[in-house]
């Protein structure tokens, strides 16, 4: 699942991941930057308007090197299919969100 984060990087603007295809795939808005330390955005549901989970990313300092934790957490229960797409897209958005981090 190639594709790429879009974003101004600013509290309260929009943010998506666009596949290769040019198409937007999640939707969301941030809602806390410290930068160098914690991305916090929350993620809507493909079809609604409505919020599905908040996604917390939070860099920190171990053993010399920087370590990420990220946690997901859903509004509402989610079914054993959302829990499938939700694991194959991270590791993707890992691997994007690592890159963001280490630009300088």
């Amino acid at each position: 699942m190639g594709g790429e984060y879009i974003s101004e990087w600013t509290v309260g603007s929009q943010l998506g991941w666009m596949g290769l295809n040019g198409q937007m795939l999640t939707k969301g808005t941030i809602l806390k930057i410290e930068k160098e330390r914690l991305l916090q955005h929350n993620l809507f549901y493909p079809d609604k308007n409505e919020v599905m989970a908040i996604i917390t990313y939070e860099l920190f300092e171990q053993d010399g090197q920087t370590a990420v934790t990220i946690q997901e957490d859903f509004i509402n229960p989610i079914t054993a299919q959302e829990k499938s797409n939700s694991e194959e897209g991270w590791k993707a958005a890992l691997t994007m969100v690592k890159e963001l981090f280490e630009k300088k």
